[in-house]
């Protein structure tokens, strides 16, 4: 859920990535929540280009639950949540959203058959220092 509405972004000219324009606050049902601060530069969902004719764009409805799980791998080492939750938060904010079920299945096994080099690039670089960021 997201309590302000919908993420306000703009996309970067001459790339296929948005920045995000202000600060928004998300909520899952499972009891996590955080923040997305502005500035933050994604490419959407990781969806290689063939599926696109049956799940969609990086950015299709889908978009701001893809932008907080980017956001999550993205401070990988920097919060307390494994690799499985963050993919959890993601299917989550995507059936809360209104995503169709099985959309929502099918990504979410996308990132967990995909995105374990992402996490990995982006934990080794960093380590958990408490109270760096807004992740509960």
């Amino acid at each position: 859920m997201f309590p302000n509405g919908p993420v306000i972004m703009q996309s970067i000219p001459g790339e296929y990535k948005m920045r995000v324009v202000g600060q928004f606050a998300w909520e899952a049902s499972n009891g996590h929540s955080g923040a997305v601060h502005a500035g933050f530069v994604t490419d959407g969902a990781s969806i290689p280009r063939f599926f696109w004719r049956f799940i969609g764009t990086p950015f299709g409805p889908y978009r701001d639950a893809a932008v907080v799980h980017d956001d999550l791998y993205n401070k990988a080492g920097q919060h307390k949540l494994t690799r499985k939750e963050c993919d959890e938060i993601f299917y989550l904010l995507m059936l809360e959203i209104g995503i169709r079920k099985y959309t929502a299945w099918m990504m979410h096994k996308g990132v967990r058959a995909g995105g374990r080099s992402t996490w990995n690039g982006y934990f080794k670089r960093r380590q958990y220092t408490p109270g760096r960021v807004d992740i509960r």
